[in-house]
């Protein structure tokens, strides 16, 4: 139990740093 909360835990840390990454590339090809 305690693991399937690290994992779900680890994998929106995961999808917040990804669109952090994604929207820096995306602000960097516009201009």
């Amino acid at each position: 139990m305690d693991h399937q909360k690290n994992a779900s835990i680890s994998l929106a840390f995961l999808r917040v740093n990804f669109s952090k990454i994604f929207k820096e590339y995306h602000l960097q090809t516009q201009v």
